[in-house]
């Protein structure tokens, strides 16, 4: 196989990488999506009926986690009862408001309205969570329809490969390997390859690698020669 044939291969290759990783993060939004407007759909009905619906709250309880999962920093925050002056910091709003809600709307002889008032935070929990999923599944939406976009997630994925590999092996967990994959330094890289190796595959599909070194160092000793 010429240099031609193996500059080509590794392009279309990066970018098919870059396309697929894409496209599987735009399904992960999608699935996120679908999940936090069906929780929120449920809980909605639970907090609305006149009765006490058990089958929404057995629903909403079994799934809490892992909405307090998906949904991250959004869900945790500090927390003040009704009629109380005493905060709680860093609150899991999921999965610790949703029983008292429940136990309010139990109680019968509670004045305060206090279930009308927990069930809106909670809401407005979710409600926000479900802005910020729109905004990144229209990013991602965009990114997947971005040729350039799909080179340069290729080029980070195969820089983040020894990342893969520690995660793989159990030394790092999810949430630290998406930090790393994210930050600066692994950015900056990917810019530069990205930047400097575009044009270098697309030369020397052009005119074969050894013409294409060989105008390199002309034009090197041209300029410092």
């Amino acid at each position: 196989m010429n240099s031609r044939a193996i500059a080509g291969v590794l392009l279309l290759g990066t970018i098919f990488l870059g396309f697929i990783r894409l496209f599987a993060a735009l399904r992960e939004e999608k699935r996120k999506t679908l999940f936090t407007n069906e929780y929120t759909s449920r809980f909605m009905q639970f907090a609305q009926a006149e009765q006490i619906d058990g089958s929404a709250y057995t629903w909403l309880l079994r799934n809490s986690v892992r909405m307090q999962r998906e949904i991250g920093i959004y869900g945790i925050g500090s927390f003040k009862q009704p009629g109380s002056l005493q905060h709680i910091q860093g609150y899991e709003v999921i999965v610790n408001l949703l029983p008292e809600i429940m136990d309010s709307k139990a109680d019968r002889f509670d004045i305060t309205d206090r279930a009308r008032v927990l069930s809106r935070t909670y809401w407005e929990t979710l409600a926000r969570y479900s802005g910020v999923l729109e905004e990144r599944l229209a990013e991602t939406l965009k990114q997947t329809r971005n040729p350039f976009r799909w080179l340069q997630t290729g080029v980070q994925t195969i820089l983040s490969l020894p990342l893969f590999v520690l995660h793989w092996l159990g030394l790092i967990g999810t949430s630290a390997l998406a930090g790393l994959q994210d930050a600066v330094v692994v950015k900056i890289l990917t810019g530069l390859v990205t930047l400097v190796g575009l044009p270098s595959a697309i030369a020397t599909i052009a005119v074969g690698w050894p013409e294409f070194q060989g105008y390199i160092v002309s034009l090197w000793e041209a300029i410092f020669g």
